[in-house]
């Protein structure tokens, strides 16, 4: 754990904030979490640094799954701090879960514009398309040429996720909190359970019914209570 930022808000902190950090800094981190989780319920604060916070007091807890599920909706708000990816990345060790694999093209080219906000995001794709037409109609056929088509492959690639994050998001992930979650054909408590999902698994959000969701996984489909779930929104 020694490598673990403390993710304190080192400049312009809040007065509200100072018992949280104090809490932190001493070793009370479930006290911290519960003034970090009570400001973050109040209006013009850094929501972002709050739900950092929270997932360092409940990393030094040993909740890892929960740890997870806070970084991963800061990271939403802050997708290139450094201490966000640091600790996120040392949670999901502790959690064991998947195996890494080499990552594909197109998956690479996602990670890094995952890394963008909406505005860096636009100003880039209207620059690679800008530039990469411009050269490709100037230049003659060639190696420059085909670099200036490639600038206008990633400006599309751009653009569809731009289009993506604005109209068609996509579901919301979710964290398995709970030790292990059952998976049900129907939200019904009576349906007997077709698959279950341990402590700290990432699913796809489908739907939400009440105090039920649907969830998609890789090894499995099926509503679960949504006590068992955080949803990284």
């Amino acid at each position: 754990m020694s490598g673990l930022f403390l993710g304190l808000l080192l400049l312009g902190v809040a007065p509200d904030l100072v018992p949280a950090e104090r809490a932190y800094l001493e070793g009370r981190y479930d006290e911290a979490h519960a003034l970090f989780l009570e400001a973050l319920s109040t209006e013009d604060v850094p929501e972002a640094e709050l739900l950092y916070n929270l997932g360092n007091c409940a990393y030094r807890e040993g909740r890892f799954a929960e740890a997870v599920l806070h970084y991963r909706r800061a990271r939403l708000r802050m997708p290139r701090d450094p201490k966000v990816r640091f600790n996120l990345g040392m949670a999901e060790r502790e959690l064991v879960l998947d195996v890494p694999r080499a990552r594909s093209f197109a998956e690479t080219v996602t990670a890094v514009l995952a890394l963008l906000t909406r505005g860096e995001l636009l100003l880039i794709v209207a620059a690679l398309q800008t530039v990469g037409l411009l050269g490709f109609v100037l230049l003659r056929p060639g190696a420059p040429r085909k670099t200036m088509l490639m600038l206008v492959v990633l400006g599309v690639l751009g653009a569809i996720r731009l289009a993506r994050l604005e109209w068609w998001p996509g579901p919301p992930e979710g964290i398995v909190l709970s030790r292990q979650i059952s998976l049900r054909d129907e939200p019904d408590l009576e349906r007997s359970p077709s698959s279950s999902l341990g402590l700290g698994e990432t699913v796809r959000v489908i739907e939400v019914s009440g105090s039920w969701l649907r969830v998609d996984h890789a090894e499995a489909t099926g509503w679960t209570e949504r006590v068992g779930v955080g949803i990284v929104d």
